[in-house]
């Protein structure tokens, strides 16, 4: 199981609001259940078309907080859909948060998400 390669080995913490939450802790309990060929009791909230590429990377290392786009989730009782992540989502945020015109043109780009 390749997810968070990017953090593997290290003792990650993240600030969520005032709720800080050990990454590591947090992927051992995906494991547990990955080891012993159980499924992993979640609800799947969010579903990006097979025609989107997304990142979640290239966003973390932007300094973009999980809940911009999902909503506080550790102050959730049961995890939810906070909004629709779709194209004018996306593209207004991609407005919102360009540093300048050239950035702003290749976040614009279709082929920034559609590759």
């Amino acid at each position: 199981m390749g997810c968070h390669t990017h953090i593997a080995g290290r003792d990650v913490e993240y600030d969520f609001g005032g709720t800080t939450i050990n990454l590591q802790q947090e992927i051992a309990k995906v494991r547990e259940f990955w080891a012993k060929k159980e499924p992993i009791p979640w609800n799947k909230v969010n579903t990006m078309p097979n025609y989107v590429h997304f990142n979640h990377k290239r966003h973390i290392k932007r300094g973009f907080e999980c809940a911009a786009c999902h909503g506080d989730i550790a102050n959730m009782d049961q995890v939810y859909q906070v909004t629709r992540l779709n194209m004018g989502f996306c593209i207004t945020c991609h407005t919102d948060n360009a540093k300048n015109h050239e950035e702003l043109t290749h976040l614009k780009d279709c082929l920034t998400c559609h590759y």
